[in-house]
Parts: C-alpha cells; sequence; structure tokens
C-alpha cells in the first residue's frame, strides 16, 4: 500500500486573508510553507548492485527478508520486479508482488480477510517460519507477514517449543506425523521405525502435500531394507518430494532446498533440450546462492556451462540481432540466458541493460 504526502494548500480567500493581516510570502515570521516551493519528501535510495538478473535479486531478497532486513529487501524486490517485468516471467512477478504486500501493508491489514481470529502454534523441530506458513496458511511466501505479525525481528530465527499466533483458524487436515514434545525434544522412540513404515508416512505426508515431513522421512531410509520394488518406490519419491521443495523453497533450512535444488537439477543435466539444461543451471546457481557449500553444487553449475557454451554463443547473436531490430524485450530475454551461462561475459552484461534500459524508455 503506497502512501502519498498530503500536502496543505490555502485556498486564494485565505491567501488574501494572510497577505492582509500580513503574513507575507517572504516574511519568517509568516506560514512556513507559504511563498516556498513544495516538495514532496524524497523517497530512500535504494542502492542495489547493477547487472543482476530477476532471479538472482529475487535470491538476495530472500535473504535480506529472513535477516529482517524490510528496507534493503524493498529496494531488492523493486528491482527484481522491473526486471521480471523486462522478461514477462509471471511466476516471478506473482512472487515478488506478494512479498511487496507483506511488506507494505500491515500485518492486520494484510490478514484482514481472516476477521481477526487467530490461534496459538508451539514450534517444533526443524520448523522454520516459510514451511509453517506453508503448513499452516497455504503459502511458504507468507512467512515474512507471519514475523511481522508476531513482531518477530528475524523471521530465519525460531526455536523449538517457542508459541506463535496464526491468523485464521487451524487448518482441519491432520500432521501426518505428531509433533514430539517440546520439553523433549531429543527423547528417542519407544521402538524404532522400520524402512517400511518410514516409506508409507513419506507416502501419506506427500498424499497430504507435507513435503518436508516426507524428505525428512525418505533420506534416513536405508534402502537395504527395502525390497526392490520399494526401493524403487523410495527413490520416485525422494525425487518428488525434492523437486517440490525446489519448486516452493519452502524449507526450515537453505541447506536443505539448496540439496533440493541439487537433486531435483541433477537428472535435468545431460538433457539434449538446452531449455531443460538451463532450467537445471539455474536452480543449481540458486543452491549456491543460498548455501554455498552444497555438496555437488558447483561442480553440477560448472558442468551444465561448459555444454551450454555453443548455446550461449547462438543466443547473444539472437540478442543482438533482436536488439538491432528494436525488440528490447526479445533481446534482454536472450542476454539474460547468456549471463546465466557466462556470468563474466561483459558484453552480454551491458546488452541486457541496454535491452532493460531502453524498454522502459529510459
Amino acid at each position: 500500500m503506497r502512501r502519498f504526502g498530503a500536502w496543505a494548500k490555502l485556498s486564494s480567500a485565505a491567501m488574501i486573508a494572510a497577505l492582509a493581516t500580513g503574513c507575507g510570502g517572504v516574511s519568517t515570521g509568516g506560514l512556513p510553507f507559504f511563498g516556498k516551493k513544495e516538495v514532496a519528501p524524497a523517497e530512500p535510495e535504494c542502492p542495489v548492485r547493477p547487472g543482476l538478473t530477476a532471479s538472482e535479486r529475487l535470491l538476495e531478497a530472500r535473504s535480506f527478508l529472513n535477516d529482517g532486513q524490510y528496507a534493503p529487501a524493498t529496494c531488492e524486490l523493486k528491482a527484481a520486479q522491473q526486471a521480471a517485468n523486462y522478461t514477462g516471467n509471471a511466476r516471478q512477478l506473482e512472487t515478488i508482488d506478494k512479498f511487496l504486500d507483506q511488506l507494505e501493508l500491515s500485518p492486520l491489514d494484510f490478514f484482514a480477510y481472516e476477521g481477526g481470529r487467530k490461534y496459538s502454534y508451539t514450534v517444533r523441530r526443524n520448523e522454520g517460519l516459510a514451511n509453517i506458513a506453508q503448513n499452516q496458511l497455504g503459502d511458504a511466501t507468507l512467512f515474512v507477514a507471519l514475523a511481522r505479525f508476531n513482531d518477530l525481528a528475524r523471521p530465519g530465527d525460531l526455536s523449538v517449543g517457542q508459541v506463535i499466533q496464526i491468523p485464521g483458524e487451524p487448518p482441519r487436515r491432520p500432521t501426518p506425523i505428531p509433533a514430539r514434545s517440546a520439553d523433549e525434544p531429543d527423547a528417542p522412540d519407544p521402538r524404532p521405525i522400520t524402512p517400511p513404515e518410514r516409506l508409507a508416512l513419506a507416502r501419506e505426508a506427500l498424499a497430504g502435500d507435507d513435503h518436508l515431513t516426507a524428505l525428512s522421512q525418505l533420506t534416513v531410509i536405508s534402502t537395504s531394507g527395502l525390497s526392490e520394488t520399494a526401493a524403487t518406490e523410495r527413490n520416485a519419491l525422494l525425487a518428488q518430494a525434492q523437486c517440490v521443495e525446489a519448486d516452493r523453497r519452502a524449507s526450515a533450512s537453505a541447506q536443505t532446498t539448496a540439496r533440493a535444488l541439487i537433486a531435483c537439477a541433477r537428472p535435468m543435466a545431460d538433457a539434449p533440450d538446452p531449455t531443460r539444461r538451463l532450467e537445471a543451471l539455474a536452480m543449481a546457481s540458486d543452491a549456491i546462492g543460498l548455501y554455498r557449500s552444497t555438496p555437488g553444487g558447483s561442480e553440477l553449475v560448472g558442468q551444465l556451462r561448459g555444454s551450454l557454451q555453443s548455446e550461449a554463443q547462438s543466443w547473444m547473436i539472437e540478442a543482438s540481432r533482436a536488439m538491432a531490430d528494436y525488440n528490447y524485450k526479445e533481446a534482454a530475454t536472450l542476454a539474460e540466458k547468456v549471463v546465466l551461462v557466462d556470468p563474466d561475459n561483459a558484453t552480454a552484461r551491458q546488452l541486457l541493460e541496454n535491452a532493460r534500459r531502453y524498454q522502459s524508455g529510459r
């Protein structure tokens, strides 16, 4: 919600009355704004790094949001919005708009549709605001409004047993795995869960759209305790859960999300379609941005960039042609692909910047 300053203006009659009483515009004893040019207060500057793509800016913004640094996050989101407008990425624009709405509206206004209802929720092990927002509100991106609703300085800081307030009413869908008691977080289960039982729990969690619980079960299953059919199912369910996590970026841990991104991108690395390999490169790059030490991340990025070099050269030629034809949107889209493959390509970065500037009419 944008707010514009309302500057008081005197009517002609008020001006005449002011002059008649000696309150001249040049007098220091007159009205402070009379006779002076009205200047609206300047908006705060947004010092953002130039040349970043919309995806890179969105990652920067998410990092700021997790740290509770809302002013620089807003700057990055607005810059990402501008970049995404050039490339026409509707999905990115939807995510950016959601974040901006949560920052520009007060938490009460944002959750006004809940009619003031709220309930208490106790944070469980390995939970963060993003997956709490996903499980309780149906949207992981609402973690910002949820943090502000609870006056949390940093959305990324939660502790086991902490009680927060959730707007609305509790979801009717039961949690697939009961939460462990907050006062005994490390108490062992009375009986170890067998691999087939974990597989059943993961299957149930995925059916309930709780991919984080599914991941927690599938990643600890030993395939040695499964039949060949069950092991195949475990691998398929794990791939599904990892790709859902990679798509939503809803984990309580940046490390978990980064691992999921790599796991989902790896099977696409050898795809004959360069579009699929470019998508895998974007996911792997995002993983490194979230957690630089993600196992296999740098190697996968290097492999994908190497396999896309010839395509990048073609995209660069097409981007130059699009610029010559005044098709700035197409030029920006192609140049952004080149920058993703070759971040040090100064020519591609300059072309991308020019295409965006010309498209906006600046």
